[in-house]
């Protein structure tokens, strides 16, 4: 997943002469500016020798991304129109500033796990504009750093589509899990431990003699060292085997109690009585069964360590009677979630999908531990709205969701450099998207 921060500050610049100055200072710095290295290299390719921060070549730069013409003079010839900033490809980030009417906006783009540089290179930019800028005019502007507000990214217009038919009545409640349950969620990932415990969960309790029929001798044992299962004992009359009473451990038989009491049947003490012993689901694992709570933290685990906040997470959006499993926004697109333990038919899609569009989803993802019919596989290929990724089995859930939101990323950084530089003719889109793409590389 990949990152994207923000920051504005009340600082307009009246010319390409300002953003220029403030440039060359983080040239200087050891910044290195892709738009204007790529002018740079035109210039010399054609046997103009120009420096990197020189006004031709600055002039060059405006000239190939916009519809103005380029001549070598020493005094500045071109109108006055918005200032274009840069791009800089520094270690693993992608720092950007533009000039953006009344402010100055700088952003980053950088890989889930790789520590931020936008505080420092806003800091550098505020360095630089002091060392480059007439005081008078310095003295006007704040660099107080902001968060970029989230209508700035919204207003490029790739977002919220179907924001028209969105209901705001959608109620709903943060993310929250354990660290015992998520062991426990991923435990529960395996079948033979999810159906052992489904079972026990709907008759209540077993005896361990028919519980361990059916499965693996120490599954059982593994979901009593997790707390999903604990052990009880039946203490039996020997002459009709009438249950007496529940115990929780042979200790508690061995005490006073045990010799005290005796059989109304046969008149034996309850520790000379006949003991069995009992498996019952612990309350922990009935919440993770019930509703299959499991996969919603599993699914929530797994787009947590994809590199979505887990705020921006949230469970069981209800309205009335429709109930969304998992809200995910990420990058400020709206992502639901529909998780099945069993086949998803088509009887679930045709919900889902209307779900999706009454409270303006951007986008949804079904999750199913078994399979996803083929019908609802060609009901999503028809759906032209909403885009839908249907995952089929366990095994390949944490690797899809990944690339999922990798994919969101991706295509959020690609837009915002869009909007950033969205008066420039240059493809910058195609920039930052051959940046992610050669970085991805490199990696593999």
């Amino acid at each position: 997943m990949y990152f994207i921060d923000g920051k504005h500050a009340k600082v307009e610049l009246r010319s390409q002469q300002e953003i220029d100055g403030i440039i060359e200072k983080l040239v200087e710095a050891g910044f290195r500016p892709t738009l204007r290295q790529a002018s740079h290299a035109l210039l010399n390719a054609i046997g103009i020798d120009a420096g990197l921060s020189s006004a031709v070549c600055s002039d060059m730069m405006r000239s190939i991304m916009t519809e103005q013409r380029f001549h070598i003079s020493k005094y500045r010839s071109l109108p006055r129109e918005r200032p274009i900033g840069d791009i800089f490809c520094q270690d693993d980030s992608l720092l950007m500033v533009q000039p953006d009417r009344s402010m100055l906006v700088v952003c980053e783009i950088r890989p889930h796990g790789t520590n931020s540089r936008l505080e420092v290179f806003a800091n550098t930019i505020y360095e630089a504009a002091k060392a480059s800028l007439d005081g008078r005019r310095l003295r006007g502007m704040s660099f107080d750093w902001t968060p970029l507000p989230v209508h700035y990214y919204d207003e490029y217009g790739h977002f919220h589509h179907s924001a028209a038919r969105r209901e705001s009545n959608l109620a709903m409640k943060p993310a929250h899990m354990t660290p015992q349950e998520i062991e426990s969620s991923r435990l529960l990932i395996e079948p033979n431990y999810r159906e052992s415990l489904k079972r026990l969960v709907q008759v209540g309790k077993a005896r361990a003699v028919d519980a361990k029929h059916d499965t693996d001798p120490g599954t059982m044992d593994l979901l009593i060292e997790r707390g999903l299962l604990r052990k009880e004992f039946l203490v039996r009359c020997r002459m009709d085997s009438s249950t007496l009473c529940t115990v929780e451990s042979r200790e508690e038989l061995e005490s006073g109690f045990g010799e005290r009491l005796r059989c109304p049947n046969c008149g034996r003490t309850f520790n000379k009585e006949l003991l069995q012993e009992v498996y019952v689901p612990t309350s922990h694992a009935k919440s993770l069964i019930n509703g299959s709570h499991w996969m919603t933290v599993w699914i929530t685990d797994a787009l947590i360590k994809s590199g979505v906040d887990k705020n921006s997470i949230y469970w069981g959006a209800t309205a009335g009677e429709d109930e969304i499993d998992i809200i995910a926004e990420i990058h400020g697109q709206k992502v639901f979630f529909e998780l099945k333990d069993r086949e998803f038919g088509l009887g679930d899609a045709y919900p889902f999908n209307s779900r999706m569009q009454r409270y303006g989803a951007d986008g949804g993802v079904i999750v199913s531990t078994e399979r996803v019919a083929e019908e609802v596989k060609q009901f999503l290929n028809e759906q032209q709205a909403l885009p839908i990724l249907p995952i089929e089995g366990t095994e390949e859930v944490d690797s899809t969701l990944s690339s999922f939101v990798n994919r969101l990323s991706k295509a959020m950084a690609v837009r915002l450099a869009g909007k950033l530089f969205m008066l420039v003719e240059l493809n910058i889109e195609a920039i930052v998207r051959a940046w992610i793409d050669g970085r991805e590389a490199k990696v593999v």
